[in-house]
């Protein structure tokens, strides 16, 4: 897995999903999955393009939806080959994916999530996405980590979220990486809907503690 060291050398990627939507660039987005051949689970955004779906216009705008990669055979047969979980058997049963143990795609995790529900799942340590937000959060002997988002965070637009994970000391590490959100917003002012570069904007306070990387 990962070795945590102070020159971030990390040997292998492991991404909790959502390739898809909010953003224009799916496919180069896809592309870069296939050439580099990172691990990735399915998220409910990936899920959208694979599945029978109901959206409402107003949540197809908003998402971003791309009609066009649904024509792509290529892509899609990439979304349709990634796994709903990720479980590695290191000292514990360590579980990666979009939602949650009971929902692998779907339900969510928030940082005041109660965890008591996640009480007798199977698995030691669940690292998930699908928030934005990202948390480290311990409930008995189990610990909780949501990575975060390197596209979209949803606490503070700045500050991009990832977690590196040292499967030999079990430590983990949030990091943030700082970007300039105006810089992004301008980029994707004609291509994405106002109401998703306003989320770049946020400020909120960030409640766990975590490395910056400039």
């Amino acid at each position: 897995m990962y070795n945590s060291t102070t020159d971030l050398n990390i040997d292998k990627y492991i991404c909790l999903g959502d390739l898809c939507n909010y953003y224009s660039d799916n496919k180069e987005v896809i592309d870069f999955f296939i050439e580099k051949k990172i691990e990735c689970v399915l998220g409910n955004h990936d899920q959208l393009y694979i599945t029978e779906h109901h959206l409402s216009a107003d949540r197809m705008r908003t998402y971003n939806y791309d009609f066009d990669l649904e024509q792509s055979s290529r892509h899609i047969a990439f979304l349709n080959s990634l796994p709903e979980k990720i479980v590695l058997y290191e000292n514990s049963r360590i579980l990666f994916c979009h939602g949650s143990p009971n929902d692998f795609t779907n339900e969510y995790i928030y940082p005041d999530t109660d965890l008591a529900g996640f009480a007798n799942c199977d698995f030691d340590l669940i690292f998930s996405g699908h928030t934005h937000r990202q948390s480290l959060r311990f409930f008995g002997s189990k610990i909780f980590c949501n990575v975060g988002s390197v596209g979209l965070p949803r606490d503070n637009g700045s500050l991009l979220g990832f977690v590196i994970f040292d499967s030999e000391l079990g430590a983990i590490s949030l990091y943030r990486k700082a970007v300039d959100k105006d810089a992004l917003i301008k980029k994707y002012q004609n291509t994405v809907p106002a109401e998703v570069l306003t989320i770049l904007s946020r400020e909120e306070p960030i409640k766990f503690p975590y490395k910056l990387l400039e």
